[in-house]
């Protein structure tokens, strides 16, 4: 048997079973009393001279009866507030404040009344038996009148008087409940008051601190294009009002930036935002990528504009190497020997430059075939003294390259295969994916992400040597922007996006 059912089995037979132990106690102790005699005794020494005499001991032992059960229901009136919740418990004991001994109210009248109805109803019923005077038993029925007459005379208004004492009790409760609520509602009014306040204060600044952030860049990004490129580009790569705007938005952030927290407005927004906005109705930065634009090669799901964002995007992420390695294969900038790292040259990717060079594949056609060959002439290719060496060893040979000029353009051309073997290698498609992201949601958002062969195709369009005119010295412009842009950390693609999102 469970615990469980022991409980609810104990529940349901415990009260008959504790009466039947009483009434057993009862009996064995009056079985032992009869056998061992001594309720003889008891008894002769409770014998009475006259009835009196016994009326009196009836009346203290029913005395003694009820003071035990009145002690009994107050036990079992508290046991039963224990067994309350805590809120319900609260709410009993202080109702019990005002009740005589803490019972419910009506329990103590009831007891004097049933102690009168028992004592005094068998004295008036017995009166010749107990040879009580008409005086007493006069007495005692005046008592017993004025007892049951006061006790159901309150019966029957106790209702309304207990209704009565509720209803001003639940009035007095309302009336103090409103008042809470109204010092709450007050209360809270002014805390919704200063929440408004502090949100309006907290969205003011967060505002102004996105706009300063975003300002901030542009005028880094607009200030070495007006003031270090705009001097050596064709007149009107940059426009005319793109000194007077920066000039603005510089005297604006300086203003700004003088001020503490507390001391930004609305009025303070306002002006960031028409600095931003003057700023980038003549950003240099604008007029630079439409003229770039209009030279870029073809790429797939990509505009124009998309495709110098990508360009430029893609070289602010690579390392120090690898972006020196880009801009030397952007620009077709002169030979560095440390751009090109000649333990990652392995013999393959040099075969497969030198059959992009058509100057040097012609002229070693038959050497190709001979073991360690291309990697001597790598060697050879990426040492300082390259042109020297290789014209001492073939230059007598006529059939090889007919003039020295001939070796070092076939020399250029070969480097410059091997450079940009090396760097389409640097960028990978995280990078491609992460320079087009800050697109989305312009206009010139990719409709597809193009491969790395199809970037580096187009990055070697770019770099090939070509005309110098505005559009191309706008990309120039642009990738040495770029430069500067890693230093101060600022991704060039996100200017590029709120450009057009403005």
């Amino acid at each position: 048997m469970t615990k469980d059912t022991a409980n609810r089995l104990w529940s349901i037979f415990g009260g008959p079973l504790k009466l039947l132990g009483y009434g057993l106690s009862i009996y064995l102790v009056c079985l032992a009393l009869e056998t061992t005699g001594l309720f003889t005794r008891i008894a002769g020494f409770l014998s009475f001279s006259d009835n009196k005499a016994r009326v009196a001991t009836l009346v203290f032992i029913v005395g003694l009866s009820f003071a035990a059960f009145l002690w009994w229901i107050c036990s079992r009136h508290f046991a039963l507030i224990r067994r309350m919740s805590p809120s319900d418990a609260a709410s009993a004991f202080a109702n019990l404040k005002d009740t005589p001994m803490a019972l419910p109210e009506g329990t103590v009248r009831a007891v004097i009344a049933l102690i009168v109805g028992v004592v005094g109803l068998p004295l008036l019923m017995y009166v010749d038996i107990l040879n009580v005077s008409d005086a007493i038993a006069g007495y005692v029925n005046g008592i017993i009148i004025g007892v049951f007459s006061y006790y159901f005379g309150s019966r029957n208004s106790s209702t309304d008087a207990q209704t009565t004492r509720q209803t001003v009790k639940l009035l007095g409760e309302a009336e103090e409940g409103k008042r809470k609520l109204e010092t709450q509602v007050s209360t809270l009014g002014g805390q919704v008051d200063q929440a408004k306040s502090a949100l309006l204060s907290l969205e003011t600044r967060t505002k102004l601190a996105d706009d300063l952030q975003r300002l901030q860049a542009h005028v880094s990004g607009a200030q070495v294009l007006v003031d270090t490129l705009g001097p050596v580009l064709p007149k009107g790569a940059i426009p005319e009002g793109a000194a007077q705007a920066l000039e603005k938005a510089q005297l604006t952030l300086a203003a700004v930036q003088g001020l503490d927290s507390e001391g930004f407005t609305a009025e303070t927004v306002k002006q960031v935002a028409e600095a931003t906005q003057g700023l980038f109705g003549q950003s240099p930065l604008v007029e630079l990528l439409k003229s770039a634009a209009t030279v870029m090669p073809v790429v797939s799901g990509l505009p124009p504009v998309a495709v110098v964002a990508l360009t430029l995007g893609t070289a602010w992420q690579l390392g120090s190497d690898q972006y020196r390695r880009w801009v030397a294969r952007v620009l077709n900038a002169p030979y560095d020997p440390q751009i090109i790292s000649q333990g990652k040259v392995s013999g393959t990717s040099a075969a497969i430059a030198l059959q992009q060079c058509p100057i040097f594949r012609q002229a070693f056609s038959a050497q190709l075939s001979s073991p360690g060959f291309v990697t001597d002439l790598v060697n050879q290719v990426l040492s300082d003294e390259g042109a020297d060496n290789l014209w001492t060893r073939y230059g007598q040979d006529a059939s090889l390259f007919t003039s020295r000029g001939e070796l070092e353009n076939g020399l250029l051309e070969f480097r410059r295969a091997l450079l940009w073997e090396q760097s389409s290698q640097d960028i990978t498609p995280d990078q491609v994916q992460s320079a087009l992201a800050p697109l989305a949601g312009t206009a010139f958002a990719p409709s597809a992400t193009p491969s790395l062969e199809a970037v580096n195709e187009a990055l070697k369009k770019i770099g090939q040597p070509g005309n110098h005119d505005e559009p191309h010295l706008a990309m120039e412009a642009l990738i040495l922007w770029v430069g500067y842009m890693r230093t101060q950390k600022i991704d060039p693609t996100q200017l590029i996006a709120s450009l057009w999102r403005s």
